[in-house]
């Protein structure tokens, strides 16, 4: 069944429409397509699902794009149908599963503590992917759903259903991993052909890793277990300048949610990332201005980055993720690097809390009478 809502922003000189239109197609699957901009102009087209999807999860994503620009100020047209948003599908509503599709998230390396790591024959290590957390799962109508990092599900690509259809995985299966374009980076088995191995051990959730058949659009990211295979991966990685390595205990289990402190799965990051939002295009060039919010949820400028010609240039508002080397003190980000949008991230995981700051060198330290000193302690 087709659906459509049409919603408007009024206030101060804002006047936009928001239009979000749940549509089959003619194989019976569902497409989410919006449209949006000022009042009497020509709109933006947008997809929300890059190839069709099941309605379960079409009407996931239509209800949830439609309660995020309400909770932004948006208001329901009064000439359009209107459809109360259904919560998202719980996983007890998806028999066969765990009850709980929210990933294990991680803490970062305890700053000395990589040699430690690295010499231990207790923990692992896997090479750290920048891509989007997605775990997939396989539903009970035998397709294929995926879940982001809040545990709401989302599209996946039909190249990445079609590669997991070519896998030998049954109906109770639960994958953890990244998704980079149309390749998915499986890291962690969390069920396999319903049986539930978060309570396993990592080295035999390793082993049902082993499952999972390299292809073009699939790719398994190995663990190294010994000092010198950790230390060669750790080279490779920094040569290669990729974002960094996760630390993994082998006798760990699976533990949905982020831990107060430390924990038994560490990543180390060797460059900063950051979930920041658009307040500004810059007029007749391929580059925007970003930010984040203070605690007060006020935004704070963190200046312009360049938008690379195989992404298109976002637009204000919108959530993006930067990768940058540090952050100056009530001033911008050093050497930032567009990465891409964040469709799976609000406006409250773009606090400026989350930046690394420049240390305040102890040359600067020592001179704190000069004008350069002044200017680098904060």
């Amino acid at each position: 069944m087709n659906e459509k809502i049409e919603l408007h922003y009024q206030q101060g000189g804002s006047d936009k429409v928001y239009i979000v239109q749940l549509k089959e197609t003619i194989t019976g699957n569902y497409l989410v397509h919006c449209h949006y901009g000022r009042r009497g102009s020509t709109l933006n087209f947008a997809k929300k699902t890059p190839n069709p999807v099941s309605h379960l999860t079409a009407k996931t994503i239509f209800d949830r794009v439609v309660k995020e620009k309400i909770a932004k100020g948006y208001v329901v047209s009064e000439h359009t149908k209107v459809s109360t948003p259904a919560a998202s599908p719980t996983p007890k509503e998806l028999p066969g599963l765990p009850g709980n599709r929210m990933p294990q998230l991680l803490n970062p390396v305890r700053e000395g503590s990589r040699e430690e790591l690295l010499r231990s024959n207790d923990w692992w290590a896997q090479q750290k992917m920048d891509g989007e957390r997605r775990l997939v799962s396989k539903e009970p109508n035998n397709t294929w759903a995926g879940w982001n990092k809040k545990g709401e599900m989302v599209a996946l690509s039909e190249v990445v259903v079609q590669a997991l259809n070519r896998t030998p995985f049954n109906l109770g299966t639960l994958i953890d991993g990244e998704i980079i374009g149309d390749v998915y980076f499986p890291f962690d088995v969390l069920m396999l052909n319903g049986r539930n191995l978060c309570d396993s051990p990592l080295e035999e959730r390793a082993r049902a890793l082993l499952d999972i058949q390299l292809s073009e659009n699939i790719r398994p990211v190995g663990y190294f277990k010994t000092e010198d295979q950790k230390r060669a991966l750790l080279a490779l990685v920094e040569e290669e300048s990729g974002e960094g390595l996760v630390y993994k205990r082998k006798d760990s289990l699976y533990v949905s949610g982020r831990p107060n402190s430390g924990g038994d799965q560490l990543k180390d990051k060797f460059v900063e990332s950051a979930t920041l939002v658009v307040w500004k295009r810059n007029q007749g060039k391929r580059s925007v201005q970003v930010g984040g919010y203070d605690g007060a949820m006020k935004l704070v400028e963190l200046g312009s980055v360049t938008i690379p010609a195989n992404h298109e240039v976002p637009d204000k508002g919108e959530i993006v993720e930067i990768r940058y080397l540090y952050a100056y003190k009530g001033g911008c980000l050093a050497q930032p690097v567009y990465l891409g949008r964040r469709v799976d991230q609000a406006a409250e995981d773009c606090m400026i809390s989350q930046l690394k700051y420049k240390k305040l060198s102890l040359a600067a330290a020592s001179a704190s009478d000069s004008e350069d000193a002044a200017r680098w302690a904060w």
